[in-house]
């Protein structure tokens, strides 16, 4: 059994908030799959988009691609040490700090533009390594 699942609602031009009733069903259905007697916790969020295919074919095959080139690197392997580099947060192990490198998967269409705009300028900044702004190149 599936430990989370999602379920969209919206909030329509009154400020009332709706779902579909397919998704209600799927929802009570879920929640019944648990034992009698759990509680459950219920999380409302603002739905992000995520990234598209145009934004991965860009950043997959254009940044990552030329940039890798340029360090002589593959595409994944510099993907990987942009998410270490622009993508990553603080965890503590034993009372120090280090560095460890976040997916991309489920970042917004926003943040993951803000994210392939600090991997571009700290390639161009830091490496001399332009690459084309995503309307310069064909990467589909």
């Amino acid at each position: 059994m599936a430990s989370k699942m999602v379920f969209r609602g919206y909030i329509d031009n009154d400020g009332v908030f709706k779902m579909p009733e397919v998704q209600k069903e799927r929802m009570y259905k879920f929640a019944q799959s648990y034992k009698k007697g759990t509680n459950l916790d219920i999380t409302v969020e603002k739905h992000k988009k995520k990234r598209s295919l145009r934004q991965n074919n860009y950043y997959f095959g254009v940044v990552c691609d030329i940039v890798g080139e340029h360090l002589g690197n593959l595409p994944n392997d510099q993907h990987k040490i942009f998410k270490q580099l622009h993508n990553s947060k603080l965890v503590e192990v034993n009372g120090q700090y280090i560095e460890v490198a976040q997916s991309t998967k489920d970042l917004s269409t926003e943040e993951f533009n803000k994210y392939v705009e600090r991997c571009r300028l700290w390639a161009t900044i830091d490496l001399n390594c332009p690459t084309p702004d995503p309307g310069e190149y064909d990467y589909e």
